[in-house]
């Protein structure tokens, strides 16, 4: 299994050698914004494509959530899903540089929990009861620790599902890692997340959320950032009328997009979805020589090796079979 702190030093380290420049000029035109949303969506185990992709936006709570969600519709109104295609405005407008989206790639036999000729399963009940061991001597609550042992009953089930927790658990670092990133250049005032409503999230009464958190105080003493005072906020669906109502879906639209995109893009045989233009339209438009959007692909083999790389398109004149020529460059 790789450790938590060892798996945010290589991602820091890749990110900072490749992406920090342009991270931090993206900053600078925001001096006064001190409260923050990062939003997240992720497409996922679908076998009908070639990879997978967590999504997500850095996005300034500048806006009342009423006026944020005109604009998108204005400019983004449906989903990857229900759309066809991307037209202009839309693609200028996830290019707008008041966002910043980081797009993490990742192959679908992604392997966190290794360890040897241990199953994974296994290494997920020692991990769990590690941690639960931990929180008792930290005396946290009594709910907290009640999701970690609910989680190690659910891994003695023939039904546990190792992909999901596999999912879980790399989410809660993601989420920990790019907030610390934020708070490394500029402390805030606030933080919140904000992220599709799916198996990951629900899982165990959303422990997700725990992972998450206790990673993002964990993690900032590890890496030496001041997070003092600070704990994210995250947001959960209104279920005051008895059915749960995605408010905050216009803050994952932008999200949705890039995350389906990328996992739909073959990067091998460079080729996407030929039905539908909207694929190509994202990859071509929005994120090749894009100044607010990095992609960070992240491998995770089998043998418990991580290695993580920036992925750079350029544009280049293409031949008739290769729609634009968007180019990658690996470093």
């Amino acid at each position: 299994m790789i450790e938590p702190s060892e798996f945010a030093s290589c991602f820091i380290e890749t990110f900072d050698k490749s992406a920090l420049k342009i991270f931090r000029s993206w900053l600078a035109k925001k001096p006064a914004t001190t409260k923050w949303i990062i939003a997240g969506d992720f497409a996922l185990r679908d076998k009908s494509r070639p990879g997978d992709c967590f999504a997500f936006s850095i996005i300034p709570y500048d806006l009342f959530p009423a006026d944020f969600a005109e604009e998108v519709r204005q400019n983004l109104p449906r989903d990857l899903k229900d759309s066809k295609t991307l037209g202009a405005n839309a693609a200028a407008w996830l290019r707008d540089s008041r966002h910043f989206h980081m797009l993490i790639p990742m192959r679908q036999d992604r392997a966190f929990y290794s360890n040897g000729d241990m199953k994974p399963r296994d290494v997920i009940q020692e991990s769990l009861a590690l941690t639960v061991a931990a929180l008792i001597s930290a005396e946290r609550g009594d709910e907290q620790i009640r999701r970690f042992k609910a989680a190690i009953q659910k891994t003695k089930a023939n039904s546990f599902n190792v992909g999901l927790f596999t999912d879980l658990t790399l989410l809660a670092l993601y989420l920990a890692i790019i907030s610390l990133i934020l708070c490394r250049d500029r402390k805030p005032e606030m933080i919140s997340w904000f992220c599709d409503r799916d198996s990951m999230i629900n899982y165990c009464d959303s422990l997700v959320w725990d992972y998450a958190i206790n990673n993002f105080v964990g993690l900032a003493g590890l890496l030496d950032i001041d997070a003092s005072g600070i704990i994210p906020g995250v947001a959960i669906p209104d279920s005051s009328t008895g059915k749960e109502v995605m408010w905050f879906d216009h803050y994952i639209r932008a999200a949705d997009w890039l995350a389906g995109a990328i996992a739909a893009w073959d990067r091998e045989a460079n080729s996407l979805p030929g039905e539908q233009d909207k694929y190509v339209r994202v990859i071509e438009d929005v994120v090749t020589e894009s100044d607010n959007t990095v992609i960070l692909p992240v491998y995770l083999s089998k043998d418990g090796t991580l290695t993580i790389t920036r992925l750079e398109l350029t544009r280049e004149s293409a031949g008739d079979d290769t729609p634009d020529g968007a180019v990658p460059s690996t470093s």
